[in-house]
């Protein structure tokens, strides 16, 4: 018996590890600070000397959880914690972008694309960041890109890790001005990427904001270590009995 209970209580250690290591992996550092790497273009084309304007809206939590700031409460009522709809984020973006205009609201930071198109950031704090990019007209034809939010940190579902340094590849879209055409809509969920994906970071997996349902997590890392706690309790009962037959 005193095996049994020597197994029993290793198991559990090993979940109680597991489950420390996996909550910890879920949780960020709300002090520190991070980058973004931009990178505006279409194509080959990059568009220089563009401006890029960065708009902090939200604060994070150490368990990602998102609050609007003071200056952004009234311009959407949709709770940023959760959200993953693309259509339903696309409205929060577009009503954010149509409030700081309203209310003429300074950004945070402003960017400029060089030669390359690319345009960095260092030291910027944690939080929900709008984005808004200047349109170019090159050669009769307008590139621009709509309003998009990217968290920061963000959580790579391909690496499973937390990242403070963000590369974002901007969906641009392209009109001909000598054809009029309605612009189909952009998809946010396309300019987020990881630091260094296999697919070199053009095109995003993750926006934002990028959580769990802790919940839901935390209660099916239960289900299944009690039903390893019941198949090593099983199997030790077996082997104990197996040897009370063998003596008699």
């Amino acid at each position: 018996m005193k095996r049994s209970f020597r197994g029993i209580y290793l198991l559990f250690l090993i979940f109680i590890c597991f489950f420390t290591i996996n909550t910890k992996a879920l949780s960020i550092d709300p002090t520190r600070v991070g980058s973004f790497d931009i990178d505006y273009s279409y194509s080959d084309l990059k568009l220089a000397n563009a401006k890029i304007e960065l708009f902090r809206v939200a604060l994070v939590t150490e368990n990602f959880e998102y609050s609007y700031i003071n200056e952004y409460v009234n311009a959407s009522q949709q709770d940023l914690t959760g959200l993953h709809d693309v259509d339903e984020l696309n409205k929060v973006a577009k009503n954010l972008s149509e409030f700081i205009d309203e209310n003429n609201i300074l950004a945070t930071n402003v960017l400029e694309t060089n030669q390359f198109g690319n345009a960095k950031i260092s030291n910027l704090s944690t939080g929900v960041y709008l984005i808004r990019t200047e349109s170019k007209t090159i050669n009769n034809n307008k590139y621009y890109s709509n309003a998009t939010l990217v968290s920061m940190p963000f959580y790579d579902d391909y690496y499973k890790d937390v990242l403070y340094d963000v590369k974002i590849k901007i969906k641009t879209e392209k009109k001909d001005l000598s054809e009029p055409i309605d612009p189909e809509p952009v998809d946010p969920d396309d300019n987020v990427s990881g630091s260094d994906k296999p697919n070199g970071g053009d095109s995003g997996n993750i926006n934002i904001p990028n959580t769990y349902d802790k919940i839901v997590m935390y209660f099916g890392m239960f289900i299944i270590s009690l039903l390893v706690i019941m198949i090593v309790i099983f199997l030790i009962y077996k082997e104990h009995k197996k040897k009370i037959v063998y003596k008699r």
